[in-house]
């Protein structure tokens, strides 16, 4: 049996990728291992190829899989997961069509009681990490506010989202999404939600007024909703991108009388 480890950046990961692999459900009692590692481009390579001989120094924290080797068309490899929020890496069973995956140094295992199987939407969320539509810009035009009058809000990042690619585990991906844009704009009011990309005059629909003077952090969350789908399956995800503009300027004219 053969164990495929996919890119992982900085070569200190690869003192900490023995013992947490030998932990791993991936592994019976009667199995050996012998780590390599190249430098590529400032990512470390690492191969971990596993067979027959003496017993690990651990016996495994969750039962090993039911079978010893992968099934017809897949194989054994470490792959990058979001669970939760947060990224971790498991020993899976894949499609060997699967291309590698970057795992960053210092990531975490996952929970050995986790699958040990793959899914498409694991896939895709963790794809989705990495490939994800483009974040907001907010901003405005003119950059500093004025009480009492509207100001327009510029995000500059479409509200929709067609990726495809065909480089998958699972076959060509398609993936369509569309967000809603919810503003805070920082004055004690209940965030509000746009339908659409924000714009300059005059032809924004993100606008506000403020009544008092001050500086104001504005919040914008672009929240969205992605559809994927393989030939085999298809579901989907919830996808949120929030930046801040901090500290918006918001003066007020004052009109000066002169004397003649």
């Amino acid at each position: 049996m053969h164990l495929r480890l996919v890119a992982l950046t900085a070569v200190a990961l690869l003192a900490t990728a023995r013992p947490a692999v030998a932990q791993s459900s991936a592994f019976d009692d009667n199995t050996s291992q012998r780590p390599t590692a190249e430098v590529v481009d400032d990512e470390a390579q690492i191969g971990l190829e596993v067979s027959g001989g003496s017993p690990g120094s651990s016996t495994p924290s969750s039962p090993p899989s039911t079978s010893d080797e992968p099934a017809d068309g897949f194989e054994r490899a470490i792959w990058l997961f979001s669970v939760g929020g947060v990224q971790c890496w498991r020993v899976v069973s894949v499609p060997v069509s699967a291309a590698p995956v970057t795992i960053p140094a210092g990531t975490p295992p996952c929970d050995p009681a986790a699958p040990a199987t793959i899914t498409p939407e694991e896939w895709v969320r963790t794809y989705v990490e990495t490939t994800a539509p483009q974040r907001p810009e907010p901003g405005f035009v003119p950059p500093n506010g004025l009480t009492g009058e509207p100001m327009y809000l510029v995000t500059v990042a479409p509200t929709t989202w067609l990726h495809e690619t065909a480089d998958t585990p699972f076959g060509p991906l398609t993936i369509v999404g569309e967000a809603t844009v919810v503003v805070d704009w920082g004055d004690g009011g209940d965030p509000l939600r746009y339908p659409v990309a924000g714009e300059p005059w005059p032809d924004g629909q993100i606008v506000h007024t403020w009544t008092t003077t001050g500086t104001y952090d504005v919040t914008v969350r672009y929240e969205w909703d992605l559809d994927w789908s393989f030939a085999s399956a298809s579901g989907q995800l919830d996808l949120p991108h929030t930046e801040i503009l901090p500290a918006y300027p918001v003066t007020e004219l004052q009109p000066v009388i002169r004397r003649p």
